[in-house]
C-alpha cells in the first residue's frame, strides 16, 4: 500500500522549529488501508532515540492526519511514515 502525503511535508523539506527547539510539523494524505500511521527517523543509518516506531497520526477512511513533534535538531534525518492496521498488521 502507497501512502501519499499531500500537504505538511515533502522531499528535502527542513522542518521548522518551536520555542522548545524540536519538530512540530503537521502533515495530511491518503491511502487505501485505515489504522494508525508510525514513524521511523533516522540519521545516518542509525535511529534516532525514540523514533524506531512513534504513532504520529491515523488514517480513517483514506484519509491520513498526523504530526511530527519532538524530533530534536541536528539533522538530516529519513523520515519514513507507515500504517498499521489496529490489530497490528504492518501495511
Amino acid at each position: 500500500m502507497k501512502m501519499k502525503i499531500e500537504t505538511g511535508l515533502f522531499d528535502h523539506m527542513v522542518l521548522q522549529r518551536n520555542r522548545k527547539n524540536v519538530s512540530d510539523a503537521i502533515f495530511s494524505g491518503s491511502t487505501t488501508i485505515n489504522g494508525d500511521v508510525f514513524a521511523r527517523v533516522t540519521r545516518g543509518g542509525k535511529v534516532v532515540e525514540g523514533w524506531k516506531r512513534r504513532l504520529v497520526g491515523t488514517v480513517a477512511d483514506g484519509t491520513v492526519k498526523g504530526r511530527l513533534h519532538g524530533i530534536p535538531t541536528g539533522g538530516p534525518y529519513d523520515i519514513e511514515l507507515f500504517v498499521c492496521k489496529p490489530e497490528g498488521g504492518q501495511r
